[in-house]
């Protein structure tokens, strides 16, 4: 029986991931970690928080209509390549803000990224701009799945306009994520590809799908305001890095390895047909789709 992982969870069958979460709001899914989940306003959410600050839960602030972009990934190192796509992806989308989800890393793996704090300090040294705040949410909410990320924020963020931001290569994959019909039915979907990841996305199954919904790269502004379902493809420019092979000559001398701690490599391994410079090496088809 074919078995699909979503971000280091444990395996599970793949035909036995049934889409009924999808027509739930998102309240009602179940977050694993995430009961105290509190979407009441805080006292520290008044209407003159700055962007790029946080509330006193140490939560990213986002006004009620703002549109949110969420770029998720191990960032193990975040480099310049994922702050040029997050500023391709405020002008092409409409955005008014993207978060960069730090993702915690896999307790159930022995060898795993580097330490978040050492990747979240790696983080907002790279992109330092105040529509871009680093985040490592999930850890607080002890969501591994990007579905389950979704309904989280969306309970926490009542009238807040998130666009989950993907690579061509997960588009292509995105059928084999956990519960991808309901991302696709809550969220809209922006797609940064370099010219030539194309056509296995466009041809991919959720492509097919959701063809009617989809909206024209001409159109790509809009989608920062669209009504899921909804998703639009561009073609950007990449940056010719990746974390990958940061790693792999040596780039990454985060503080835990200077103090010859073990743990500096990714619990992720490069994808089938990854390519340099893609989208933050996050949520690959192997564990479900982020």
């Amino acid at each position: 029986m074919a078995a699909v992982r979503d971000r280091g969870a444990t395996l599970i069958p793949a035909n036995a991931r049934a889409v009924k979460t999808a027509v739930l709001p998102a309240p009602a899914r179940h977050l694993p970690g995430a009961r105290g989940i509190d979407n009441r306003a805080s006292p520290g959410r008044t209407p003159e928080t700055a962007l790029g600050e946080t509330d006193l839960n140490n939560r990213p602030f986002a006004r009620p209509g703002q549109a949110v972009g969420l770029l998720g990934g191990s960032f193990d190192p975040a480099h310049p390549g994922h702050a040029h796509i997050t500023r391709e992806a405020l002008k092409r989308f409409g955005l008014d803000r993207v978060w960069w989800l730090v993702s915690p890393g896999n307790p159930l793996k022995s060898r795993g990224p580097a330490p978040l704090a050492d990747r979240m300090a790696r983080a907002r040294d790279i992109m330092q701009d105040p529509r871009v705040t680093i985040t490592d949410i999930e850890a607080d909410l002890g969501t591994r799945a990007t579905a389950d990320t979704i309904a989280a924020l969306l309970a926490l963020y009542p009238g807040v306009r998130f666009v989950w931001l993907m690579g061509a290569d997960n588009l292509a994959q995105l059928h084999l994520w956990q519960d991808w019909r309901f991302i696709m039915d809550s969220v809209p979907v922006g797609v940064l590809a370099r010219p030539g990841d194309r056509i296995s996305a466009r041809m991919s199954p959720a492509a097919r799908i959701y063809r009617r919904y989809r909206i024209s790269g001409a159109a790509s502004h809009l989608l920062g305001h669209a009504t899921a379902p909804a998703w639009c493809f561009v073609n950007v420019p990449m940056v010719d890095l990746s974390s990958t092979a940061i790693r792999a000559r040596g780039g990454w001398s985060a503080p835990h390895e200077r103090r010859g701690q073990p743990g500096a490599d990714d619990h992720q391994q490069p994808r089938p047909g990854q390519q340099v410079g893609q989208i933050a090496e996050h949520r690959p088809a192997q564990r479900g789709g982020r």
